[in-house]
C-alpha cells in the first residue's frame, strides 16, 4: 500500500512540473557567425533571421557547377529557402558579399549603422522596393540583381532615409537603375511608373514622357502626380498609342514638345487632336516618323484651327476644311428639302468659306427639292448633283466658274436654272435628263441655252449661230452633231470647250477664240465681215411666274439686239396647303405654305412665334389681350391734406422732411462691367468680359469710329454667367472699336449700366 501512495505521489508531482514547462522555447533556432563579431539567430518557424553584433560581416565566395549551364552557389551558411524576412541590429557597419544569395525574403530592416552593401549580397531579390539608411555610402554593382550573370533587377525604387545631395555622393553604378525618393525630393532617373492609368517615364528634371494607357477618348495631362511630387509631361514616347484603332480623338497639353516615332501610327480612327496650345505652338513640336494620323488630323488649338482636309458635319451637311479656312461640301447626314447652302460656315469658334461642292457630293439625294449655292462657291464637281429626282430649281452663286459632267444630269424635276456669266467651263451632259431639258419650247432651231450659255444641240443640225451674248459651249455639247456644217461663233471671247465636228466651218471674228480653236484644231474659219444688221428677225422671250418676259428685235446675221419690250411676270398659281395664321399671345402663328400649279414652286410655311403679353407703362391688363398683369404694381396714392383748423401748427422740431411731394423710387444703375480680351477672327470678332453679380445680363456693341455710329452692330446676352461671346458677320480685315455695359429688369424694363472703356481690334 505505501508502494503504491508514494508511486502515485511521484507521478503527481512529475506530471505538476511538466504542466509548467513551455515546450515552444525549444522550437529549431540556428545559430551562427557572420562575422567576427556579428551572429546570427533564424527561427525556421517563423522564417525570421535576426543579425546582431558590431562591424562588418564576411564576404562570401561564389562558386558554380558546369551542367548543361551554370548553377551558381554560395559559401554563406545561410540557407535562404528557409528565411522570410530579415532584421539587421544597429551596429553592424557591413553587408558582406553573396552573404544573402538566393534572396527571397519578404522584408529586411537595414540599420543607420551600415556603410556599404557588397556585390551579389541579395541576388535573387524579387521585391519593388527596399529601403535605405543615410550611412550607406556604397553599394556594389550588383546587389540586387537577380541573377549572376546579366543586368536585370526587380527593385525598381529605392526608398533613401537621405537628401538628394546625399544619395548622389553614393557609389553606385547602377543607381539609375531605380527610382530613388529620398526626403527632399525624388529622383526618376528615367524610370517608367503607372499613373492614372498611364505609363509614364519619369525623370531628375520632374518631367515626363507618356509611354502608353489612357482611354479611347484620350486626355493627357500637362501633369502627372508620383508620391507626392508633380512632374511635367513634356513628351509622347515612341510607340506609345501604336495601334490604338479605338482612339478618336486626343487632347494633347501645351507642355509637350516632342512625339517619338510610331505614337499613332495606326490610330486609324483618330481624327482630332484638343491642343491646349496656339497654332505657332503646335508648329514647334518635333513629332517623328509614321505619325501621318496624328499629323493629319484636325487640330484645334487656342486661336485657331487646322482643318488639314478633314471632314466635319456642320447642320447636315459634310465638310472638309482646309488650312486655308476654306470648305469643300462632300455630303450629307440627313434628309434636306430647300438647300441654302452657307457662305461661311463656323466650326468650334472659327469661319470656313465654302468655295466648292466636290464630285458626287449629293447624288442620288431624292429629299432635295431646291439648292441656292452661295456667291463664296467657284466650283461644282462632276455628278454633285446627279439624280436628284426631287430637285426643282437651281440658283447658282455669281461667282461658280465650273460645273462638272452630269453635274445635274437626271434631275427630272428641274425646270428652273440659274447660271450666271462668271461660269467658263460646264461639263458634258451636265443638264441632261433635267425637265429643263426636255422641255421643247425651251429649245431654239435644235440648240439649248441655259442663261448665256449653249449646252446641247440636236443631231440633226446643219448650221448653228452661237448668240452674241454667248459666254461659253459646253464640252460635249456639240458631240452628236455629225450633219453640222457651218458654226458662227458672234461673241468674239465665248468659252468653247466642246469638240466640233471636222466637217464644219468655224465662222468667227479675227482674234477671237473661234478663231483660235478653228487653227489649234486645223479647222477652216470664215471671218466675219462688218454687219449692216438689214435683215431682222423677232425673237419673243415668254414671261415666267418669276421673271419678266420681253419682245426682241435681233439681227438675223449676228443676232445683235437692236431692239426689245418686256412684258411682266405672271406671277404664281397658287394652291394652298397650309393657311397663314396670325400669332396671338400665348399661341404661335405661321404663314401659309402651298406650291405653284405652273413651275413648281413650294412655299415653306414657317412657324410665327407667339407675341406675348404687353403690359407697357405698368398696364394693369394686357394691351391686346386683355389678361391681367401678374406683375402689375398700382400706383401710390396721395396723401389727403389734413383739415383746417382755426390755430396754426407748428412743424414738429424733429421732422427733417416738411415737402408734401410724393415718395419718389429712385433706381439705381446696375454695375458697370469690363473687357478682358477682345480677339479678332476671319469676319467675327471675339470678345470676353468680367462677370458681373447682379445683373440680368449685357450688351456688347461694336462699331468701326470711337463714337459708335458707323457699322454700328448690338449682341445681348440674356446670361448673368455668360462672359464671352462671337461677334459674326464683320467686314473683313476692318478695325473696330467694341464696348460692354450690363443690364438688370426693373418692372419688365431694361436699367443699363454705363458703357465700359472700348477696346479696339482688327478682324481676318
Amino acid at each position: 500500500m505505501k508502494k503504491v501512495i508514494s508511486l502515485f505521489l511521484s507521478l503527481t508531482m512529475l506530471l505538476s512540473i511538466v504542466s509548467v514547462v513551455d515546450f515552444s522555447a525549444y522550437a529549431d533556432v540556428q545559430t551562427g557567425k557572420l562575422g567576427d563579431n556579428v551572429t546570427y539567430s533564424l527561427d525556421t518557424e517563423t522564417g525570421l533571421l535576426t543579425i546582431s553584433g558590431t562591424g562588418d560581416m564576411y564576404d562570401y565566395k561564389l562558386s558554380f557547377h558546369d551542367y548543361n549551364g551554370r548553377e551558381y552557389y554560395s559559401s554563406t551558411p545561410l540557407k535562404m529557402e528557409n528565411i522570410k524576412n530579415i532584421i539587421i541590429e544597429s551596429g553592424v557597419t557591413d553587408i558582406g558579399d553573396a552573404v544573402f544569395f538566393n534572396c527571397k525574403i519578404q522584408s529586411i530592416t537595414i540599420p543607420d549603422t551600415v556603410t556599404r552593401i557588397g556585390n551579389y549580397a541579395f541576388i535573387g531579390f524579387k521585391k519593388s522596393e527596399i529601403t535605405l539608411p543615410n550611412s550607406v555610402i556604397s553599394i556594389a554593382y550588383s546587389a540586387f540583381n537577380i541573377s549572376v550573370e546579366g543586368n536585370i533587377s526587380y527593385l525598381k525604387k529605392i526608398n533613401y532615409n537621405g537628401t538628394v545631395t546625399q544619395w548622389n555622393s553614393v557609389v553606385y553604378s547602377n543607381k539609375d537603375h531605380h527610382i530613388i525618393k529620398c526626403t527632399d525630393g525624388i529622383i526618376g532617373n528615367g524610370n517608367t511608373v503607372t499613373i492614372d492609368n498611364f505609363s509614364c517615364n519619369i525623370n531628375n528634371d520632374y518631367t515626363a514622357q507618356i509611354e502608353g494607357g489612357g482611354t479611347e477618348n484620350l486626355i493627357i495631362p500637362e501633369t502627372v502626380s508620383y508620391e507626392g511630387y508633380s512632374f511635367r509631361v513634356t513628351s509622347i514616347g515612341r510607340s506609345a498609342f501604336n495601334g490604338c484603332t479605338s482612339l478618336t480623338n486626343v487632347t494633347i497639353p501645351n507642355s509637350v514638345t516632342s512625339i517619338g516615332d510610331y505614337a499613332f501610327e495606326k490610330c486609324t480612327n483618330l481624327t482630332r487632336v484638343n491642343y491646349s496650345g496656339t497654332v505657332s505652338q503646335w508648329k514647334t513640336i518635333k513629332i517623328g516618323s509614321y505619325n501621318e494620323k496624328l499629323r493629319n488630323a484636325i487640330i484645334i488649338c487656342t486661336d485657331d484651327v487646322i482643318g488639314n482636309g478633314n471632314t466635319v458635319t456642320i447642320d447636315n451637311l459634310k465638310y472638309k476644311i482646309n488650312n486655308d479656312y476654306t470648305a469643300q461640301i462632300v455630303g450629307r447626314t440627313d434628309t434636306l428639302g430647300n438647300l441654302i447652302i452657307p457662305e461661311p460656315v463656323w466650326y468650334e469658334g472659327h469661319t470656313f468659306t465654302v468655295t466648292s461642292i466636290v464630285n458626287n457630293a449629293f447624288s442620288g439625294c431624292s429629299s432635295l427639292t431646291s439648292v441656292t449655292i452661295p456667291n463664296s462657291v467657284e466650283s461644282i464637281g462632276d455628278n454633285a448633283f446627279q439624280n436628284c429626282s426631287s430637285l426643282t430649281s437651281a440658283t447658282i452663286g455669281n461667282n461658280v466658274t465650273s460645273i462638272g459632267s452630269s453635274a445635274f444630269f437626271g434631275c427630272s424635276k428641274l425646270k428652273k436654272i440659274e447660271i450666271p456669266d462668271s461660269v467658263t467651263y460646264i461639263g458634258s451632259k451636265a443638264f441632261d435628263g433635267t425637265a429643263f431639258y426636255n422641255t421643247v419650247k425651251n429649245w431654239e432651231d435644235g440648240v439649248l441655252y441655259c442663261g448665256n450659255h449653249l449646252i446641247s444641240a440636236k443631231s440633226d443640225v446643219t448650221k448653228i449661230t452661237v448668240k452674241a451674248s454667248t459666254v461659253s459651249i459646253a464640252a460635249g455639247a456639240l458631240d452628236n452633231c455629225k450633219s453640222l456644217k457651218k458654226i458662227n461663233v458672234l461673241n468674239p471671247k465665248c468659252v468653247i470647250n466642246c469638240t466640233i465636228p471636222k466637217t464644219a466651218v468655224i465662222g468667227g471674228a479675227e482674234g477671237s477664240t473661234a478663231e483660235d480653236f478653228a487653227q489649234k484644231n486645223n479647222m477652216s474659219i470664215d471671218y466675219f465681215e462688218e454687219c449692216t444688221h438689214s435683215d431682222k428677225v423677232q425673237v419673243v422671250i415668254a414671261a415666267t411666274c418669276t421673271e419678266q418676259g420681253a419682245v426682241q428685235s435681233r439681227c438675223a446675221d449676228c443676232d445683235k439686239l437692236i431692239s426689245q419690250t418686256f412684258t411682266a411676270p405672271l406671277g404664281h398659281t397658287m394652291v394652298i396647303t397650309t393657311p397663314a395664321k396670325a400669332p396671338t399671345c400665348t399661341t404661335s402663328g405661321n404663314t401659309q405654305a402651298g406650291y405653284c400649279t405652273v413651275c413648281g414652286y413650294n412655299e415653306v410655311s414657317t412657324v410665327i412665334p407667339a407675341t406675348g403679353h404687353n403690359f407697357g407703362n405698368n398696364s394693369a391688363n394686357c394691351l391686346v389681350c386683355g389678361v391681367a398683369n401678374p406683375n402689375y404694381v398700382a400706383p401710390a396714392q396721395p396723401t389727403p391734406n389734413p383739415t383746417p383748423s382755426t390755430a396754426p401748427t407748428q412743424p414738429n422740431q424733429n421732422d427733417t422732411n416738411t415737402s408734401n411731394d410724393e415718395d419718389v423710387t429712385v433706381i439705381s444703375k446696375p454695375k458697370s462691367a469690363s473687357i478682358k480680351k477682345v480677339k479678332g477672327a476671319k469676319k467675327a470678332i471675339l470678345v470676353t468680359w468680367k462677370k458681373v453679380s447682379g445683373v440680368n445680363g449685357y450688351e456688347i456693341q461694336v462699331a468701326t469710329d470711337k463714337k459708335f455710329k458707323k457699322n454700328k452692330k448690338t449682341v445681348t446676352i440674356k446670361k448673368q454667367k455668360t462672359t464671352k461671346t462671337t461677334v459674326k458677320k464683320l467686314k473683313a480685315k476692318k478695325k473696330y472699336y467694341v464696348r460692354v455695359r450690363t443690364y438688370k429688369m426693373v418692372n419688365g424694363k431694361k436699367v443699363y449700366s454705363s458703357w465700359s472703356k472700348a477696346k479696339s481690334v482688327k478682324t481676318k
